[in-house]
């Protein structure tokens, strides 16, 4: 009989597998992960929500694992699956970024299924902005309670209709009253929410060294 150790090896060689090959078909298919230098500093965060705008780089990982406490579940962090899953990915991801909607349509469903609704995967996603469009969609979707992960897959699947779009504020409005969310415009109207979020992503730049998006972590380390 197999024993929990290498069982829980062959989950991480799968998990892994499954990322990885994704990652490597959107690449292939001429898309290049997105260098963020938009949340660098205050300054730079309303950057253009338009298309072209982000500036594009091969994906290069960090090198370093998660300290401790970034492995625990954060405020405004999403978490899904069992606290004792033996593991636990971490994504930073950007609402905006095309390659995370990629990833979100073709290759997370997949690791919800197989994974983290199976006990073995504990889930735990964070936003990380890449311009103001990002941190609109994604106060919408924390706004939305018991409800964000279904509206960041919706916000994912829909991102060509607003993210690229100057008037992005109007669209995503649009888009949660016919979602039934009344609350939108004082969502997006939470200052507070807005410079929480910020904060989060400038600690990931600083103290964790993440400067792309999708970014992932397996168990702290780096992927």
């Amino acid at each position: 009989m197999m024993n929990k150790k290498w069982w829980i090896v062959l989950c991480l060689l799968g998990v892994k597998l499954s990322i990885i090959a994704g990652l490597i078909l959107y690449v292939n298919q001429g898309h290049k992960p997105t260098k963020l230098s938009s949340v660098q500093s205050k300054e730079s965060k309303v950057a253009a929500p338009i298309k072209g705008a982000l500036e594009t780089t091969s994906y290069v990982p960090v090198d370093s694992k998660l300290p401790k406490g970034a492995l625990e579940a954060q405020l405004y962090d999403l978490v899904l699956g069992r606290a004792d899953a033996p593991v636990t990915i971490i994504e930073y991801s950007s609402l905006a970024c095309p390659h995370c909607a990629f990833f979100h349509r073709e290759i997370y469903p997949k690791i919800k299924a197989e994974f983290v609704e199976k006990g073995i995967v504990r889930y735990i996603y964070r936003d990380f902005p890449t311009n103001q469009a990002a941190m609109t969609a994604a106060m919408l979707a924390f706004c939305s309670g018991p409800k964000r992960e279904v509206w960041l897959q919706t916000l994912f699947q829909n991102q060509h209709i607003w993210a690229y779009s100057y008037n992005f504020r109007e669209i995503l409005l649009n888009i949660v009253e016919l979602g039934e969310m009344r609350e939108g415009q004082r969502c997006i109207d939470n200052k507070e929410l807005e410079e929480a979020i910020w904060h989060k992503a400038y600690t990931a730049v600083k103290e964790y060294s993440i400067d792309a998006t999708p970014m992932f972590f397996i168990n702290g380390q780096p992927l």
